[in-house]
C-alpha cells in the first residue's frame, strides 16, 4: 500500500491510500486521523500497523475510471468546504454510512443532498455543498435512465457489449498501450466489407457510372438510411415515379421562385450550351446565371427551330426586365439571331461566348501563321491518332501511372481561357484587363519586335473588335474596384467609358435613376462616403464586383 501526505493546517495529515486496484477514500482517511490520539505530526509509518489493527479502511471507489474520479471529486468537495470546527461530526456521519454493509459513495451523496427518504439527511451540510450534491446526483440519474433507454431500443446490444481484451498489450513491459476490442467492432468490419460488396454490386449491374459515388446526394442517402437504422425499406417504384417526382418537382418550382426574386433584384444572364446527341440531333440547353448561382431552365432540340424566336422565347419565359444579355457561341447564325434580338428587345445586350472567342483566336494561329503551321498540324494528328484508340489509351495510362501528360508553358491566352472558362468567379470584370495584359506579355514574349508580335496581334485584335469587346465588357472593367484605383488604370480611356455609358442607356431606361447613378460616379471617382471607408479600401483587392 502507497501512502501520500497532503498538509491541511497543523493538526491534520491528510492521507490517500492506493494500491493496485482500488483507491480508498481519502476523506474516510481523515476519519482515521482524526480518531487517534497522534495530533502532533508523528509520521504514519509509526502507527500504520496500528491504524490498520484498528481501522480497517472499506474499498469506497470502484475500480471503472470514470465513477472513481467522480467519487473523487465528491470527497474533495466536501473536505475543502466543510468548516474544520464541522469536520469532525461529518465525519462521524461518514463512518456510520461506510460503516454499513452496503451503500458507500452512493449513500453519502444522497446523505448530502438530503434527496432520499431512506437515508437520514446532514444536518451540518453546508447550502452550497449540498446544492452540488444535488446536481451530482441528478447527474448519475439522467445517465443511468439514458442507459436503460439504450438498453431497451437497441436490439443488438447483447453483441455489441464491450469484450474486455486487456491481455493484447504494445510494445515491452507495464508501459504497454492497452489496446481494447469490441465484439462490435470485430463484427462490424467483417459487415462493413459485405455493405460495400453490395453497394458496388448495385453500381454494377444498373450501369452507373462510377463517378455518381462523388455525388453530395448520394453521400446524404447514405447518412440518412445509417440514421434510420434496421428495418428502413426502400421506396416502391411508384413511389419514386409519382409521388416523390412530384414532391420534387415543388421543391424545384420553390428554389426557382427564389433564384427569381433575386434576378428582379440584380439582373440576370441567359446562357445557351449547344450540343449534338447521338441521334445528330442539334440540343441546345438553356441556363440562368446570377450572383445566387446557375439554374437549369429548359433543353430544346434545334434541328428545325427559327434562332431568333429560340432567343426571344426564352427572354419571354425569363422576364425581359430581368435579363442583362444572352449569351450564346459566335456561330453566325446565333451572330445574326442576337443582332436581331437587341433590335427588338431594347433593354438587354447579346453577347457571344467569351471562351469559344478565344478557341477561335487559337485556331486562327493554325490558320494565319505559316510558321507554326506545320507543328500545329503534326501535333493534332498526334492527339487524334492516340484518343481515338482505346488500347492506345490504356497503354498511355499505364506509362504514365494514371497521369495526364502536361507540359508546363507560359502562353498569355491560355490564361485568358482558363479565366472566362472557370467557375471559381463571375469574370466579366476581368476580361477586358486579361486581354490587355496578354497582349503586353505577347509583345515581350517576342522581345517588343513589332514584325514578330505585330501579326499575333492582329489575329487577337480581329476577333476582339468584332466579336468579343462588348460595351458589358468596358463597363464591367470601369467599375472593378481590383483595378479602377491602380495607377496604371486607364481612366481617361474613350473606349472604357463609351462603353460605360453605353450600357447605362441601354439598361436603365428611367431617366431619374440614370441621374442618381451619373452623381454616384462621381463619388466612386474621388473615393468619396462610403468609397472611402478605411474598410471599403481594405476590401477593394479582395472582394469581387459582384459583391458590392
Amino acid at each position: 500500500m502507497v501512502v501520500e501526505f497532503e498538509k491541511l493546517n497543523p493538526l491534520h495529515y491528510v492521507p490517500v491510500l492506493v494500491d493496485d486496484n482500488v483507491v480508498v477514500s481519502d476523506s474516510y482517511a481523515i476519519f482515521l486521523v482524526e480518531n487517534t490520539d497522534h495530533k502532533d505530526g508523528v509520521e504514519w509509518e509509526n502507527n500504520q500497523a496500528h491504524l490498520e489493527e484498528k481501522y480497517t479502511p472499506k474499498p469506497l471507489l470502484p475500480v471503472d475510471p470514470q465513477l472513481r474520479a467522480l467519487n473523487l471529486q465528491v470527497a474533495s468537495i466536501v473536505h475543502s468546504s466543510i468548516q474544520p470546527l464541522h469536520m469532525l461530526n461529518v465525519l462521524k456521519d461518514m463512518e456510520k454510512m461506510f460503516g454499513a454493509e452496503s451503500g458507500g459513495i452512493f449513500r453519502f451523496k444522497h446523505h448530502l443532498a438530503g434527496t432520499r427518504k431512506d437515508f437520514e439527511p446532514c444536518a451540518m451540510v453546508p447550502e452550497e455543498v449540498k446544492i452540488l450534491m444535488m446536481k451530482i446526483v441528478a447527474e448519475a440519474k439522467e445517465t443511468s435512465m439514458r442507459k436503460k433507454r439504450l438498453l431497451d431500443t437497441d436490439e443488438e446490444d447483447d453483441i455489441e457489449k464491450e469484450m474486455d481484451m486487456r491481455a493484447l498489450t504494445k510494445g515491452k513491459g507495464v508501459g504497454g498501450a492497452r489496446v481494447q476490442i469490441t465484439l462490435n467492432q470485430m463484427m462490424k468490419k467483417d459487415y462493413k466489407d459485405q455493405v460495400d460488396q453490395q453497394v458496388a454490386r448495385y453500381f454494377y449491374t444498373s450501369v452507373i457510372p462510377f463517378n455518381s459515388i462523388k455525388n453530395v446526394e448520394f453521400i446524404k442517402m447514405c447518412e440518412m438510411i445509417g440514421r434510420y437504422g434496421i428495418g428502413y425499406k426502400p421506396p416502391s417504384y411508384h413511389d419514386v415515379r409519382e409521388k416523390l417526382l412530384k414532391q420534387a418537382m415543388i421543391e424545384t418550382d420553390s428554389m426557382l421562385e427564389e433564384f427569381k426574386k433575386e434576378w428582379k433584384r440584380t439582373g440576370c444572364s441567359i446562357m445557351s450550351d449547344g450540343w449534338t446527341d447521338k441521334k445528330r440531333q442539334s440540343i441546345c440547353n438553356f441556363l440562368i446565371n446570377s450572383p445566387k448561382g446557375t439554374v437549369f431552365l429548359y433543353s430544346l432540340d434545334t434541328s428545325d427551330i427559327k434562332f431568333f424566336k429560340m432567343l426571344d422565347d426564352v427572354v419571354n419565359c425569363v422576364g425581359e426586365e430581368t435579363v442583362v444579355q444572352v449569351v450564346t457561341e459566335n456561330a453566325t447564325n446565333y451572330k445574326v439571331a442576337g443582332e436581331m434580338l437587341m433590335q427588338t428587345r431594347k433593354n438587354l445586350y447579346w453577347t457571344p461566348c467569351a471562351a469559344h472567342c478565344i478557341d477561335l483566336i487559337f485556331e486562327d494561329f493554325e490558320k494565319k501563321l505559316k510558321v507554326h503551321e506545320v507543328t500545329i498540324k503534326k501535333g493534332r494528328k498526334i492527339t487524334t491518332y492516340i484518343y481515338s484508340r482505346t488500347m492506345l489509351i490504356s497503354m498511355l495510362k499505364k506509362f504514365t501511372k494514371g497521369r495526364d501528360l502536361v507540359r508546363p508553358v507560359v502562353v498569355p491566352l491560355m490564361t485568358v481561357l482558363r479565366l472566362v472558362d472557370s467557375d471559381e468567379k463571375p469574370v466579366m470584370g476581368f476580361i477586358y484587363d486579361g486581354m490587355d495584359c496578354a497582349k503586353k506579355k505577347i509583345k515581350i514574349n517576342f522581345d517588343n519586335v513589332k514584325k514578330s508580335y505585330e501579326p499575333v496581334w492582329n489575329i487577337i485584335d480581329e476577333r476582339w473588335d468584332k466579336q468579343l469587346h462588348r460595351p458589358l465588357h468596358a463597363a464591367a472593367y470601369y467599375l472593378n474596384l481590383h483595378f479602377y484605383y491602380d495607377p496604371n488604370f486607364r481612366d481617361d480611356d474613350v473606349e472604357v467609358k463609351q462603353g460605360l455609358y453605353n450600357c447605362m442607356t441601354r439598361l436603365v431606361s428611367d431617366l431619374n435613376e440614370r441621374s442618381k447613378i451619373g452623381m454616384q460616379l462621381a463619388d466612386f471617382h474621388y473615393a468619396r462616403r462610403l468609397f472611402g471607408l478605411d474598410t471599403t479600401v481594405a476590401s477593394r483587392k479582395v472582394m469581387l464586383p459582384v459583391e458590392w
